[in-house]
């Protein structure tokens, strides 16, 4: 089923609660030019304001910010809180929740000093929205309940009896606060409509929609049933539900809102999809198709419903027809493309080219991986502002620190000239008193490099606690994504159409489950690794070990990856060479080095290992492959954390540079060196040092 009723409420809650903006921006901007009074200023910059609200939220936002400024200078609470209510919804609409909800706070409590009790209700009710959409919908229930302890069911009605009248019109202030109620309890339908209550959601619903109708709100009222229609074609009823989204209909054509007219017909038709009635579906297309519906930017969903109409006719070709007129007007809405590449996906199965099908399922897939990092990027902003917190924490104890080695120094100075005033007949005094201060400023500048060497080494750490954090989430976000989104794919598709997949395609499906698997677990096993490495816990136990048997290992477990690809594994190290390191360590080191280059290797190329000592009796081995080379910028970056970048292999292996990385920290633990020797197009050459203990190379010699 398609969700975008619901945003017919949104949409037109936002054009009431700015006051209108039918106005043209000309006449908007010379208002607002000419006012004289901070009263005029006031009302011009919110009506730009409401102007701009539906178009772009930023620029709204530079607008409601300055009527706050005049409404301060007028001393006005009740235009200040509501005001600051304004601005946290245009917050809320660009994705800042942390600000949407401070500005809230704000709003609400000069309400609460102004008195207006609308206000607060809305500024509450407003609370539970932007809570809504983080996902909390405990506390989104809680603001919104305590909007409707202030505005509550029972007033509300005992106003409607009272204005209910025969030939009794609601004046502007009633027409207001009806339509303020409306909102209050719509909002709070949808949230108990996410938490799956769907009885309560009704009921709320129903109230608002009862209020509209008070206040005579037409497109309020439309929109009411159009919602009421979801939920109740959610619900399996579908008499009720076509009942009211016929209403919803008519009063969309009363007011000539062809828009919303068009949005619930599709909707509709979608419905009599879903119940197979495709007669009443085939008639609203074919009567929608005659209109002008693609200048509305609906084009794209109302293809998609033809197409899924003609693909219950099994009328494959015509259904592709109007798949591949909803392609070409698929625009930016990331809604639209979900919609499209989900409807190209079913019909693509239903005729049995599953080449197609799971094509359209990656394609869906990495549109819907972007909506979800864009929503998590701004969820995970407000759950970093501890971290920012306390960095900034930091940073103000560094400049509390460098002000007080400043006014120390300046203490000091100030000693010294009162010192040699009051002195200056007593020279032995003089010299005495001159001795002890020069030894205390020694003292002074030896405290003050040491804290230099503190903040030094306190930004130090910070920057690298920033480059791991980063590469984590880097890691997680797209590399472990990636792997696991692709075997879901596969899995997803044999398991839903597994007796019409041929034998052949099913061989293909495994052999990509395989690749995936093992690309996860080598991943897994070198965060693993990384993650005890950054937290201290790997024990370094150096032994006596035999050098060759280890290689030879790394050498057998990557063979069948080297022998599809043509490549020739050898171990140049002799037989029986023992040195002095921790065994894990190093299998962990040989192991990447060589997987690294199986990865950068063309078929038919070499890898080999080998080994070398030193006079001074450090081993030095080494890996060394046929491969693609390195231009020097990247040798240059390829040890560094906050620089390494993933690349992918000549097959198209996924990396993350971890693996190098790992190297060189359990290098490091050995207190060895590690650097590469690389040319492009003829290989790489990646070498490190294990340094030997005296004893051992003593007893070697003998």
């Amino acid at each position: 089923m398609k969700n975008r009723i619901f945003l017919i409420i949104l949409l037109f809650i936002g054009a009431v609660s700015f006051a209108g903006a039918a106005t043209k921006l000309d006449t908007l901007l010379n208002n607002e030019r000419i006012a004289k009074n901070d009263t005029a200023k006031y009302s011009a910059n919110v009506k730009l304001g409401a102007f701009y609200f539906g178009r772009d939220a930023k620029v709204a936002q530079k607008y409601m910010w300055e009527a706050l400024r005049y409404a301060k200078r007028l001393k006005d609470k009740n235009r200040i809180s509501i005001t600051y209510i304004n601005i946290s919804t245009l917050y809320s609409l660009r994705n800042k929740f942390k600000q949407a909800v401070d500005t809230l706070n704000i709003g609400i409590r000069m309400a609460e000093e102004a008195g207006c009790r609308e206000e607060i209700a809305f500024g509450y009710s407003q609370l539970g929205t932007v809570y809504k959409r983080l996902g909390d919908y405990e506390k989104s229930i809680g603001a919104f309940n305590k909007a409707v302890a202030i505005v509550n069911r029972s007033s509300v009605e005992d106003s409607l009896r009272k204005y209910r009248k025969k030939g009794k019109k609601l004046d502007i202030y009633q027409d207001t606060y009806l339509n303020s109620v409306a909102i209050i309890y719509n909002d709070m339908a949808l949230a108990y409509l996410m938490m799956r209550d769907t009885t309560e959601a009704i009921s709320v619903l129903k109230f608002s929609l009862k209020v509209a109708e008070a206040s005579m709100r037409l497109e309020r009222i439309g929109s009411g049933y159009a919602n009421l229609g979801e939920i109740y074609s959610g619900m399996g009823k579908y008499g009720v539900a076509e009942e009211y989204l016929k209403k919803a209909i008519s009063y969309f054509k009363q007011v000539g809102n062809f828009r919303f007219e068009i949005i619930t017909k599709d909707y509709l038709a979608n419905m009599y999809i879903e119940k197979k009635d495709f007669a009443k579906a085939q008639k609203i297309v074919e009567e929608t198709s005659r209109t002008e519906v693609y200048k509305l930017g609906e084009y794209s969903g109302f293809c998609c419903t033809a197409a899924k109409l003609y693909s219950g006719l099994k009328n494959y070709s015509q259904a592709l027809h109007y798949m591949k007129i909803a392609e070409e007007n698929i625009g930016s809405s990331i809604q639209n493309k979900l919609e499209v590449w989900r409807c190209y996906t079913d019909i693509y199965k239903k005729i049995g080219n599953y080449a197609k099908a799971l094509e359209c399922i990656e394609k869906y897939n990495a549109v819907k991986d972007s909506l979800y990092s864009a929503e998590q990027y701004s969820v995970l902003a407000d759950k970093l502002a501890f971290y920012q917190v306390a960095k900034k924490d930091d940073e103000i104890r560094m400049m509390k620190t460098k002000l007080s080695l400043t006014e120390m120094q300046e203490q000091q100075e100030n000693t010294l000239r009162w010192l040699f005033i009051t002195v200056i007949g007593a020279l032995m005094f003089i010299v005495c008193f001159l001795i002890m201060m020069n030894r205390a400023r020694r003292r002074n500048e030896t405290q003050i490099s040491e804290k230099n060497a503190e903040l030094e080494a306190a930004n130090i750490q910070l920057t690298e606690t920033n480059a791991t954090k980063d590469k984590f989430f880097s890691i997680i976000a797209h590399d472990l994504r990636n792997p696991i989104s692709s075997f879901r794919n596969v899995v997803e598709l044999m398991h839903d159409d597994y007796d019409n997949i041929k034998e052949n395609e099913r061989r293909e499906f495994l052999g990509m489950l395989k690749q995936s698997s093992e690309q996860v677990f080598a991943l897994l096993e070198n965060l693993l690794e990384w993650s005890r490495a950054q937290h201290k816990t790997i024990k370094f136990n150096p032994t006596d070990i035999d050098i060759f048997s280890i290689a030879q290992t790394c050498v057998d477990l990557l063979s069948l990856t080297a022998e599809k690809k043509g490549i020739r594994l050898k171990n140049s190290i002799p037989k029986s060479k023992f040195i002095y390191a921790d065994a894990k360590l190093v299998t962990t080191i040989i192991r990447n080095l060589m997987s690294n280059s199986v990865k950068f290797t063309r078929e038919g190329g070499e890898i080999e290992a080998g080994l070398c000592e030193h006079k001074n009796g450090d081993v030095e081995l080494y890996v060394r492959d046929s491969g693609v080379g390195m231009d020097a910028k990247r040798v240059a970056n390829l040890f560094h954390i906050d620089k390494s970048i993933s690349t992918h292999g000549t097959n198209g292996e996924a990396g993350t540079g971890l693996g190098l990385i790992l190297c060189k920290e359990f290098v490091d633990m050995h207190g060895g060196k590690i650097w590469v020797e690389s040319e492009l197009g003829i290989g790489s050459k990646f070498i490190f040092t294990l340094p030997q203990p005296k004893a051992s190379n003593e007893g070697e010699s003998e």
